[in-house]
């Protein structure tokens, strides 16, 4: 006998619009999206980034591995290579920043990898530890018990290096644990999947697509 489970994702998308001006239209500044599982009965506030709709530009790939220990709760983060990032003239001088960030989006920790030198598809092969934070037990809602990775993302930039008027930003990457219509998150595997390496290609976004 064979039985049958399906798992259905719902998400629901939210748009913001500038006010009518006098010629009638309205300019689309942004939209974001919330998955139905993360609601919880009772009032939920939310603070997600706007995602304006930008023509695609193809700023590089990155290539991490998360690893998520349990009992140290603790994040392991490898930032392995980059590939086809952009550049002018010659191959850019690049290096990676890593942030772990709060639910309120504060950075708790901030870390770099070293530069890497002439080149638009570097290897920086460069191990980075994260203790996340735990919350006071005066704070704890036993009716809804988080994950620590719930409460925390990552944000990944890919730097150029500039000898003057300071570096510029190439693109990066947000990691949040949370269930895409496309599947789940890199994160979100992560904490499903304690010890455990995982590995995944994120795509560089333009830094002016994340308007907080």
């Amino acid at each position: 006998m064979c039985t049958h489970y399906f798992v259905f994702l719902y998400t629901f998308q939210l748009t913001a619009h500038t006010e009518k001006h006098r010629f009638g239209r309205r300019n689309l500044l942004g939209s974001t999206t919330i998955s139905l599982r993360d609601l919880t009965v009772g009032g939920n506030t939310y603070t997600r980034p706007l995602y304006p709709n930008l023509p695609k530009v193809d700023l590089g790939r990155l290539r991490l591995v998360l690893c998520y220990h349990r009992e140290k709760r603790r994040l392991l983060v490898t930032v392995v290579r980059a590939t086809n990032l952009p550049s002018r003239v010659i191959p850019a001088d690049s290096y990676v920043v890593v942030e772990l960030r709060g639910s309120d989006n504060e950075v708790l920790a901030q870390v770099r990898t070293k530069e890497r030198h002439f080149s638009n598809n570097p290897v920086y092969k460069e191990v980075f530890s994260f203790d996340l934070p735990s919350r006071p037990i005066e704070d704890w809602d036993f009716t809804n018990i988080q994950h620590p990775l719930d409460n925390v993302s990552l944000t990944i930039t890919v730097h150029r290096r500039k000898l003057f008027f300071g570096d510029d930003t190439i693109g990066c990457v947000t990691l949040r644990s949370e269930v895409r219509t496309n599947g789940y998150s890199h994160l979100w595997k992560c904490k499903r999947s304690p010890y455990q390496p995982i590995t995944e290609w994120h795509d560089l976004k333009s830094v002016s697509k994340f308007i907080t």
